[in-house]
């Protein structure tokens, strides 16, 4: 009842809505798995999935000028299908490389009581990043309406993209920054 959004796209902004709840939920599914990658230290893994990752995202905002139909909906498919798609692939490598990524029948309370503090105060800290951002989403959409809120969300995507891409590079020392002594 705050946005504002025009009648013509509501259904549009509904898919939208809909592709947002799918992502969350394997990006939340997903974050287990990165861990796991991440403490067995596969780096080189974790770096190459985040470099396709960026790289999908960035072909998508270039094929989004060529695709016919709606582009909003379009865009909200392809980011949940690439959502989806770095899922399943760290699903299946951690799932047949690392014996704790599978599933188990009993459970220690003591480890559960160790991973629910650590998941509360991570969820803390994802939330308070989430609502800080969708925040800044809400104040542009209601003081400055939807063509800014909408090119904020493309050039954060952008960004985004192009900084893990970056990241990653220099990380996997594929780009070497020098240091003046």
């Amino acid at each position: 009842t705050k946005l504002n959004i025009p009648a013509d796209r509501m259904v549009a902004a509904n898919w939208i809505y809909q592709f947002s709840i799918i992502s969350f939920c394997f990006s939340v599914m997903s974050a287990s798995y990165n861990a796991a990658i991440i403490a067995r230290e596969k780096m080189q893994i974790y770096a190459y999935v985040s470099i396709v990752e960026a790289i999908l995202k960035l072909l998508l905002l270039f094929l989004l000028l060529y695709l016919p139909g709606d582009k909003l909906i379009i865009y909200g498919l392809m980011m949940c299908m690439i959502t989806i798609a770095i899922f399943i692939f760290d699903c299946c490598y951690c799932t047949s490389l690392f014996a704790e990524c599978r599933l188990i029948t009993g459970v220690d309370s003591s480890v559960l009581k160790k991973l629910g503090s650590f998941a509360s105060w991570n969820i803390f800290g994802t939330l308070s990043n989430i609502f800080s951002g969708q925040g800044v989403n809400i104040l542009l959409n209601v003081f400055f309406g939807v063509v800014v809120n909408t090119a904020r969300g493309i050039a954060y995507q952008l960004d985004n993209a192009v900084n893990t891409l970056v990241q990653n590079f220099i990380g996997q020392g594929i780009v070497r920054i020098a240091v003046p002594m």
